[in-house]
């Protein structure tokens, strides 16, 4: 729940119009879970309260930030922003741009930054830019050490 709280805080309130860098696969997928879901949860409640243009508001709000992501995340795989024009094309635009954004980035830097992921292309990686967790710690003489992994 957390990594979906995190990606749409990222992709909306710290990179609202930033259409330059790069993201990586995970952070624009949980962005783009987390902003379906909260467009049903408020076109639910605008339907029970009445008023429908609580959805239009919102999705106005998105417009944006959605795209500034689609954007980021076409250049982790190398490719320019202008790409999202394929969605255009009816249908055939629509899968082409999803294949693109669903192909793993690139390991290294490219022309738009840096890589968003380890070297691996893990992608368990921790998200946002975290830090990964501490090694365990080394285990004590009270205990027998742990069987190599097979």
């Amino acid at each position: 729940m957390q990594k979906l709280i995190d990606a749409y805080r990222r992709a909306v309130l710290e990179n609202y119009a930033n259409f330059s860098g790069r993201d990586n696969r995970p952070d624009f997928w949980w962005f783009v879970l987390a902003n379906f879901s909260l467009s049903i949860l408020i076109s639910i409640v605008a339907t029970v309260i009445s008023v429908p243009v609580i959805g239009t508001i919102y999705s106005l709000a998105v417009l944006v930030p959605g795209v500034a992501a689609a954007v980021r995340r076409l250049h982790d795989t190398d490719r320019t922003g202008w790409w999202l024009l394929l969605l255009l094309i009816p249908i055939i635009g629509a899968v082409v741009v999803i294949v693109f954004l669903a192909t793993p980035g690139h390991t290294t830097s490219n022309r738009y930054g840096t890589a968003t992921m380890d070297i691996a292309g893990d992608p368990g990686y921790p998200p946002m830019g975290g830090t990964p967790p501490p090694p365990p710690p080394p285990p004590s003489g009270d205990m027998p050490p742990p069987p190599p992994p097979t």
